[in-house]
């Protein structure tokens, strides 16, 4: 009997031990549930504060990370998106306390150093607290925590002209290639306005990609280094304009042009080309803002470029722009307009669609030679955006648009 007792209670014990590890591996699986719903909801409102951000709402982002940042305190990441999304809505010290917060929990997040780095630019920073040098340490640390952040290495590029810092200047440019910042299409269409351009012209370009792209890939991959690279914007700087023109042997002298604004420095360019004075061609990219009205000169079309001639002089050159078309058509066009890394919230076309700029701007201006090339033009247009791999509705939208020109 003592034996069948002994039994008894060896299985009720046995039992029991199974009870608890039954009930423990319930709780353990609770738990992971639990875990799972709150990374989920943690998720849900960073892809919701994201797609504000990408959205270019900053102040709808920052409220959302801010909301994100209060459940997840510790979370490094979170407080530097809050940090980037405030300086883009203009608020500039609760970016500098979430960089700050940032810093704290990762000593080496690149996006919190390039907020601070920022938050020292004129741009941002209140009179008097300006300051060149740390805003250099800051995008120093950046790329050095994270060398793939193009983002950090577009302003190490500007900073390194302020600098005069050549060495560091080329070394963010070749960065913005190898990182990915700037994608295959980006740098095909570099490339492409690049080896159109008549030898030895000075480029003037409109916005930071095309630029950067330009530059990039003359640095990078020895592309026509002949050719002068000039943003139209950045002139309106004397730390870019006065080293830039001297680079390029372009001298202006503001004491007798009378102002050293881009506007009065892209003039005298202008008129120093139409006189023959510049001693190199002058043409604005297609995708910077030119005046097309100037009475003394005019802007011929010769691919994706318009070339500063004489007035009365510009005609439709059918041949070089046919050519430019079939170079382009040769290259590869596939791929992202923009990197998944730029956090920049304003959105980009597709660069493939600048090619097609060309060949509207060619039909627009064909006058008796319009009705025998609407239709090569057309399905030149259709078949070059659907190899780039262009979405359908972007395409329609553009043989849309070349149609509407068309019936002009």
């Amino acid at each position: 009997m003592a034996q069948a007792l002994g039994a008894q209670r060896h299985n009720r014990t046995d039992h029991m031990a199974k009870r608890r590890t039954v009930r423990a591996g319930l709780l353990a699986g609770a738990l992971v549930m639990v875990a799972a719903r709150l990374s989920l909801a943690q998720s849900a409102l960073r892809q919701r504060a994201l797609e504000a951000y990408f959205a270019n709402n900053p102040d709808s982002a920052a409220t959302l990370f801010a909301t994100a940042v209060r459940r997840h305190p510790r979370d490094a990441s979170l407080h530097a998106w809050l940090a980037e999304a405030s300086l883009r809505s203009g608020h500039s010290v609760e970016a500098l306390h979430a960089a700050d917060d940032a810093l704290r929990l990762d000593s080496c997040n690149a996006q919190a150093h390039l907020v601070r780095a920022s938050l020292f630019m004129p741009r941002y920073a209140d009179r008097g607290r300006v300051n060149d040098d740390s805003t250099w340490s800051h995008l120093i640390e950046a790329v050095k925590c994270d060398s793939s952040d193009g983002n950090a290495w577009s302003y190490v590029w500007k900073y390194a002209i302020i600098r005069r810092d050549s060495a560091a200047e080329s070394g963010a440019l070749r960065a913005l290639v190898t990182t990915g910042f700037l994608t295959r299409p980006q740098v095909t269409l570099a490339r492409w306005v690049l080896q159109s351009l008549p030898p030895r012209a000075v480029l003037l370009t409109g916005g930071d990609l095309d630029t950067y792209g330009p530059l990039a890939v003359q640095i990078a991959m020895g592309v026509r280094p002949d050719v002068a690279v000039l943003n139209v914007v950045m002139l309106s700087a004397l730390w870019y304009s006065k080293p830039m023109l001297a680079r390029f042997g372009l001298h202006y002298d503001a004491s007798v042009a009378g102002d050293s604004g881009r506007a009065h420095i892209v003039a005298w360019l202008r008129q120093q080309a139409l006189r023959g004075a510049l001693g190199r061609p002058l043409a604005f990219a297609l995708t910077a803002a030119a005046d097309t009205t100037t009475r003394d000169g005019a802007l011929q079309l010769g691919g994706p470029y318009w070339l500063v001639v004489p007035a009365g002089a510009a005609n439709v050159q059918s041949p070089k722009i046919a050519e430019s078309l079939r170079n382009a058509d040769s290259m590869d066009w596939r791929g992202p307009a923009v990197a998944t890394s730029d956090r920049s919230p304003l959105h980009e076309p597709h660069p493939a669609l600048i090619a097609t700029r060309v060949a509207l701007l060619d039909h627009a201006l064909a006058g008796e030679r319009k009705h025998e090339l609407t239709r090569d033009r057309e399905e030149w247009i259709s078949n070059f955006l659907r190899r780039a791999g262009v979405d359908s509705q972007t395409i329609n939208r553009t043989l849309k648009a070349f149609r509407a020109g068309r019936a002009r």
